[in-house]
């Protein structure tokens, strides 16, 4: 049966891009549950994941499913998915096994949103009321997340956002990239000129690389956009 994501016991990744949470109804063994929702059902451990999918597939005549290819790349686990695939956690040693994991749970949302809007996924999520005064620009990695960056169509200006809606604020002098988060919603009444306070062109100057409140000095690169940031 369908539940929240927080409880469920296992998540079934559809060929179509569709995410379903569900749990087993008390008393029903797991791998029965999981079989009403893929075909064949045969399974592998990934680590402290077990991935239940169709047997076979070939055979079958599966469609391919690109989300899962997508989530157990990110996993660490490469492999090429047909048909629906379930990802449960494994079994402890006293045979209980346990929700998703939250990290699980946002990678998946992550690769979803990535997967079914492309490079507007970040801000269709977080920002749908400026998605049609945005352009996606570019996307780049800071500390280990992907940070899509958007042009406002008039203000010029950017809206920088990685999938967990976090924003950031960039700024590139002498061929070095600084960056540090800030609050969505100043991210976005600075992009489009929402805020009196806000409507200076200053350009952001970054500070001495010793100044704490900066969180990432990245070595230098080629500059990203002909115009500033900010």
């Amino acid at each position: 049966m369908s539940t929240e994501p927080d409880t469920a016991d296992f998540v079934v990744l559809h060929t179509d891009g569709r995410v379903v949470y569900l749990s087993a109804e008390p008393g029903r063994p797991l791998r029965e549950a999981i079989n009403a929702y893929v075909p064949n059902l045969a399974s592998r451990g990934l680590g402290q994941l077990r991935v239940w999918f169709a047997d076979d597939f070939g055979a079958l005549g599966l469609y391919t499913n690109p989300l899962a290819d997508s989530v157990t790349d990110r996993l660490g686990y490469p492999y090429d998915w047909y048909g629906p695939v379930a990802l449960s956690m494994e079994e402890d040693v006293h045979g209980v096994i346990v929700p998703l994991a939250g990290e699980v749970r946002e990678t998946i949302t992550e690769l979803a949103y990535a997967l079914n809007a492309g490079d507007l996924a970040a801000a269709a999520r977080y920002a749908p009321e400026l998605l049609d005064d945005l352009m996606y620009m570019s996307s780049i990695d800071i500390n280990g997340r992907t940070v899509y960056q958007y042009k406002h169509c008039d203000t010029r200006r950017y809206l920088n956002l990685d999938m967990t809606g976090q924003a950031w604020r960039i700024a590139n002098a002498d061929g070095q990239m600084f960056t540090r988060p800030m609050d969505i919603s100043e991210a976005k009444s600075f992009v489009a000129l929402t805020d009196p306070q806000l409507h200076s062109p200053v350009i952001d100057t970054p500070p001495p690389l010793d100044e704490t409140h900066w969180a990432t000095h990245h070595p230098p690169i080629t500059t990203l956009h002909d115009d500033p940031p900010f």
